[in-house]
């Protein structure tokens, strides 16, 4: 049964009739309530419209999450998670007609969008995000094999919203991503502990479990390697030397346990590399590169001094799984050879529709979803087209993040190592996750590119470590 079927079958009964028409109801009165605070705006430079996107957009993985179920792991297979049915079901198509509501709303009101701008920073940016986003739709059209959906619009409309949104300050855009993130490491954390089988992904021979805890943590996030990458910002940006508060530490603290107990080594590195970038101020004592080479430096020697630690790091990157990555190889050679069949366009945003024939012939494990690889994705998808996309995209986001490194305290050039490190093992530029986990931290790099941090001059950056984000 379709993911339509599925819908319709739900709305023909009672029950589902009343989720839908109080969805409908709870809509109406969202929007209500957003045409009203735009009312109270008192300048067309009024930054509620960005607030509230970058939080809508931060904690939609996390409802998601709740929403949905878990996948289940049994032995050395993983079944997919059941699929929505029920309230569950409607609950989330009106998340997500909620979200693309809001961005058109941006767009289209006058007080919040300052369209009478021709040109604003980042420009060139999101215009190279939106040519990936239109690869995938000319090779929904073109490839033959469909997949054309009204997902594909919703990503799009959220980044031009955000383009044309007034922006937050650097100080205070950072603090709301510090915010944002820290509902995802303390909420991981308060469910190992309230529900720990709910929380983490065991399994005796798939799943990891260096620190014996029962398994890897998910926490708020569907798998332990979507929370990973979080917990790796989340830690670059408490780590940052930009309107730190007292309790820094503590949350630095928090997002390095949530970091350990996903276990996602790509998350891991990443989150080194990522450190490795961040930049001191003048009030810093060492930059915060040293930081991250002083851990690598520990690390080092408490592996060579100690044989027990010795075994545990033997375990974590050589094990069997690392021979085939956990399975990845597989889904490579399966997107490499659908690049060849169709070089040019792809095979199309469906590229691993569970229910195509393609997975019926078993040509790609189920659980697949997306190639592991951006590359890969993005050949197998959308070909040459799309290839050429996200190309340009890349060499636009590294001149951006060098250029603004200074003003941002390495917070950009940081933020775009995390990225590009997770293009080796996921999809991170994937379409069709919606409001994921993957597209909430592309969304926060964007906007920290595009913030008015970016035009400030270097002598100016002084300033902006002085001033203090919200306490919570």
């Amino acid at each position: 049964m379709t993911h339509n079927e599925r819908v319709l079958q739900i709305l023909t009964t009672p029950q589902g009739m009343l989720a839908l028409v109080s969805g409908i109801a709870a809509l109406i009165w969202a929007t209500v309530v957003f045409l009203a605070l735009a009312q109270r705006a008192s300048s067309m430079e009024s930054t509620l419209g960005a607030r509230i996107l970058i939080w809508v957009v931060g904690l939609a993985p996390a409802l998601a999450s709740l929403l949905a179920p878990r996948a289940v792991v049994l032995g050395n297979t993983l079944v997919d998670a059941p699929a929505l049915t029920g309230p569950a079901l409607l609950a989330s198509q009106v998340l997500s007609l909620s979200g693309l509501t809001l961005c058109v709303l941006i767009i289209a009101s006058r007080r919040w969008a300052t369209a009478r701008e021709s040109q604003r920073p980042g420009r060139g940016l999101t215009i190279g995000l939106l040519a990936v986003y239109t690869s995938v739709m000319i090779s929904a059209i073109f490839s033959g094999h469909g997949g054309f959906d009204r997902q594909l619009f919703v990503l799009p409309l959220t980044i031009i919203a955000l383009y044309v949104t007034p922006r937050l300050p650097a100080p205070e855009l950072v603090s709301q991503l510090r915010l944002i993130l820290r509902v995802y490491i303390y909420g991981s954390l308060a469910s190992l502990i309230i529900k720990p089988s709910w929380a983490l992904v065991a399994s005796s021979s798939m799943s990891r479990d260096y620190f014996h805890v029962g398994g890897q943590l998910s926490g708020l996030t569907p798998h332990p390697n979507a929370l990973g990458p979080l917990a790796a910002t989340a830690l670059v940006l408490e780590l940052a030397p930009l309107g730190r508060r007292r309790l820094w530490l503590v949350h630095v603290a928090a997002a390095f346990t949530v970091l350990m107990l996903a276990q996602s080594r790509t998350a891991l590195i990443a989150a080194v590399l990522g450190l490795m970038f961040l930049r001191s101020t003048h009030r810093s004592i060492r930059p915060m590169r040293w930081i991250a080479a002083g851990v690598a430096m520990v690390g080092t020697g408490a592996l060579l001094l100690s044989p027990p630690l010795a075994g545990l790091m033997t375990q974590a990157f050589t094990g069997g799984d690392l021979q085939t990555l956990n399975g990845r190889t597989a889904v490579w050679r399966y997107a490499y050879n659908q690049f060849l069949a169709d070089p040019i366009v792809g095979f199309g945003p469906n590229l691993f529709d569970t229910n195509g024939p393609e997975a019926a012939a078993g040509a790609f494990p189920t659980w697949a979803g997306q190639a592991h690889n951006q590359i890969l994705q993005t050949l197998g998808e959308t070909g040459v087209i799309g290839m050429v996309a996200v190309t340009a995209f890349v060499c636009f986001l590294l001149a951006t993040a060098a250029k603004r490194s200074i003003v941002l305290a390495g917070i950009s050039s940081a933020l775009v190592a995390i990225l590009l490190t997770r293009f080796a093992t996921e999809a991170p530029l994937a379409t069709i996750g919606g409001y994921d986990a993957s597209f909430a931290l592309l969304f926060f790099l964007m906007a920290v590119m595009i913030t008015p941090a970016a035009e400030v001059l270097p002598e100016t950056n002084a300033h902006f470590s002085n001033v203090a984000e919200p306490a919570v």
